[in-house]
């Protein structure tokens, strides 16, 4: 049941964008899981916030994960048609918090592919819709 307005606002190398959509929060074994599809897509968007650790993972044409921890640098090379390139995500800054059954979370990481870096900051905002207001 989509019963959350999700707003994500993402800066990268200071450009900033924001989208309003709508999805869904559970909360089981400890995790918190917001699920919204992107606007420009119907490919779902699925992340876990965890003690200290948020993971992304999106479906489609083409599927992916990656998760974030605090002064933690993931490492893997690329595979392309033209040879690999490496790629490295290092992430400064985590945090989530809850409150009243919304979730509001923070994310600040650099990525470098091949030795081009671009950081990025990504706030998400999901708030209860009240579905069925007292008149």
């Amino acid at each position: 049941m989509k019963d959350y307005r999700i707003t994500i606002k993402s800066t990268i190398d200071g450009e900033t964008n924001e989208v309003i959509t709508l999805g869904s929060v559970l909360r089981e074994y400890g995790f918190t899981t917001v699920r919204y599809e992107d606007a420009d897509s119907s490919d779902p968007t699925k992340i876990v916030i965890g003690d200290g650790i948020i993971s992304i993972a999106r479906e489609g044409e083409l599927n992916s994960v990656l998760t974030f921890e605090k002064d933690k640098v993931y490492s893997a090379n690329l595979v392309t048609a033209f040879g690999e390139i490496p790629v490295e995500v290092k992430t400064l800054d985590v945090s989530a918090e809850e409150t009243g059954g919304n979730v509001d979370m923070k994310l600040d990481y650099i990525t470098d592919f091949g030795g081009k870096s671009s950081r990025f900051n990504i706030s998400l905002k999901a708030e209860k819709l009240d579905l069925y207001p007292r008149v």
